[in-house]
């Protein structure tokens, strides 16, 4: 996987766009899912979103986006890499993009808001179990 570079002085913000910091050359979509956070759940009591709840949004793009096939991977590592934070109430928009092969997969997801304010990169690499 190509290593992480220096975190951009103006992140992307449009069109779902990355910094570019990590990519892959065979990457395909997999799908989008919006996903709603919890205000109970999933923002501290300073009003910023967990960074776990940032992964659990991934995890739950993953699923729905592959389904039980999902439970079939095992994490070997994981990378995120954060541009911003998403105020209570805003959508978070997470577009996952897979490369590698059904043994050995990349998923790299893009977060960002609704309105394509880009909040982070998550890279995770898995194997099958």
């Amino acid at each position: 996987m190509p290593a992480f570079g220096a975190m951009p002085a103006q992140p992307a913000s449009t069109e779902h766009a990355s910094s570019g910091a990590i990519t892959a050359l065979d990457e395909r979509e997999l799908g989008t899912l919006v996903v709603d956070p919890c205000p109970h759940l999933d923002f501290n009591g300073a009003g910023l979103l967990y960074f776990s709840s940032f992964v659990v949004a991934v995890d739950r793009a993953e699923w729905h986006l592959l389904g039980k096939r999902s439970g079939n991977y095992a994490t070997r590592v994981r990378r995120a890499l954060f541009h911003a934070n998403v105020d209570m109430g805003d959508r978070l928009s997470v577009r996952v993009l897979a490369s590698g092969d059904e043994a050995n997969c990349c998923h790299r997801a893009i977060l960002s808001t609704v309105d394509d304010k880009l909040l982070a990169e998550i890279v995770t690499h898995r194997t099958t179990l």
